[in-house]
């Protein structure tokens, strides 16, 4: 469906001229508590939501930008990368390009998997981000079926490469879907339109949690489907764009007061603060809301878009799939062979034994299969996760991939073959927890 078309419908024009009229009302209302400060958040309008905006990033020293939090602060951050993105694209680049995407990941929390895939698809980055980025401008994505790399961290890199596209993401999504929730009820309707059923995702978190956020923003009868990677991504986050861009143009609301190249960004980013956790009706909502999230541990489709997230074997670039359980990390092979876990208990063992051996210094993979039951192998990697876990050694690439995505171990690339370094700077080995160890590996949500 076009731009045009999706704007001419009814449900969508009349939902777009009653949310420009509401964007500084209290219906907009919200509150909640923050997971991580334990502070309660809340706001008293969308446009308000806009003003208390809070998103904690890390320096980016390679593009001389300071850490922040404040909108203003990520909009200095993104305006740095979305340069060099252009850039790289503009000169045809595929290394700069790898290195500013991983910039763009790294400052959204969503390096997990997709890091992997841009080192590995290096040389086709600028050939595969120019023809998505066209077929996003014309509106139509559906030639790229099976191509088109589109979830949770890729649409903050077409939000930043494209015109006028929203970064779509679970937190977004969850919004958008509270405020047709509110639009339909307000106007007495039983059923979400078909327009506006735009698709939610999960929070990132523990099976276990406790205290679970909640993104899913059906009420009653008004329903919404879950999100999919791909191209279903890429649709949604189109209309959403759609609309959210037409709804500016009708509305005399505070955000036109804003300097027009951050307008849409705003609104994306009250939607995002808003979205961070719906809450539950009822106490029987949130105890179904936990069964779901540990239903997706055993599922046997791997979709990262559905807590499992792909990634690559270190040295042979094997695909596989992991997911963050209650008490350990499954993964399995992309072809649904036999899984391979790793609890949490023992990846604290393995880690203490590598802090014993090594502290800052760099230590090898060393996952033979047979020298390593036999005493022959170098200390490293594969001698503690076989001391720990008496498995077979060669699954602990694995484990290397996954660490190294979640920065626990940094790559050390003086020597030959794979070495890493543990993180001094993120944990303190000396008194590592399961805990800590679980808070670091769902760091960012």
């Amino acid at each position: 469906m076009t731009k045009s078309t999706y704007l001419r419908q009814t449900d969508v024009q009349e939902f777009i001229q009653w949310l420009a009229e509401n964007l500084e009302t209290s219906l907009f209302a919200h509150q909640y508590v923050d997971r991580r400060s334990k502070r309660q958040w809340q706001c008293a309008s969308l446009f308000d939501a806009y003003k208390k905006y809070d998103w904690g990033f890390s320096a980016i020293p390679e593009l001389e930008v300071e850490k922040g939090s404040s909108f203003e602060a990520n909009h200095i951050a993104l305006d740095a990368i979305q340069k060099e993105l252009k850039q790289a694209l503009g000169d045809a680049d595929n290394e700069a390009l790898l290195q500013a995407a991983k910039s763009l990941m790294a400052w959204g929390g969503v390096t997990n998997g997709n890091n992997k895939w841009l080192e590995i698809n290096k040389e086709l980055l600028v050939d595969t981000f120019t023809d998505t980025k066209e077929a996003l401008h014309a509106g139509c994505v559906d030639h790229l079926t099976g191509a088109l790399r589109f979830n949770a961290g890729f649409t903050k890199l077409y939000a930043l490469i494209c015109d006028d596209l929203i970064i779509y993401d679970s937190r977004v999504a969850a919004a958008l879907g509270w405020l047709v929730v509110k639009y339909c009820q307000e106007t007495q309707r039983s059923k979400v339109p078909e327009l506006l059923r735009f698709p939610w995702a999960a929070a990132k978190e523990a099976s276990t949690t406790v205290n679970p956020k909640n993104r899913c923003p059906k009420s009653g009868t008004l329903r919404f489907p879950g999100l999919r990677s791909g191209v279903h991504h890429a649709q949604w986050a189109l209309r959403a764009s759609w609309l959210l861009e037409k709804m500016l143009g009708m509305s005399d609301s505070s955000f036109n007061l804003l300097v027009p190249q951050v307008r849409l960004r705003a609104v994306e980013a009250a939607l995002f603060m808003i979205g961070y956790d719906l809450g539950f009706d009822s106490e029987v909502e949130r105890e179904r809301h936990v069964f779901a999230v540990q239903a997706q541990e055993h599922t046997i489709q791997a979709d990262v878009d559905e807590g499992w997230y792909e990634c690559y074997t270190l040295a042979r670039k094997n695909l596989f799939y992991y997911f963050l359980g209650a008490t350990r990390i499954q993964t399995r092979n992309a072809n649904n062979g036999a899984p391979v876990s790793f609890s949490y208990q023992d990846i604290r063992g393995i880690l203490a034994l590598l802090w014993a051996d090594f502290r800052k210094d760099p230590f090898p993979l060393s996952n033979s299969a047979d020298r390593v039951p036999a005493g022959l192998a170098r200390n490293g990697l594969g001698v503690a996760y076989y001391a720990v876990t008496q498995s077979s050694p060669p699954a602990s690439s694995r484990l290397a991939a996954i660490l190294e995505e979640s920065q626990i171990f940094i790559r050390n690339w003086e020597g030959r073959g794979l070495y890493w370094q543990l993180n001094t700077q993120l944990l303190d080995f000396d008194k590592l927890s399961v805990e800590r160890l679980m808070d670091v590996l769902l760091e960012r949500d």
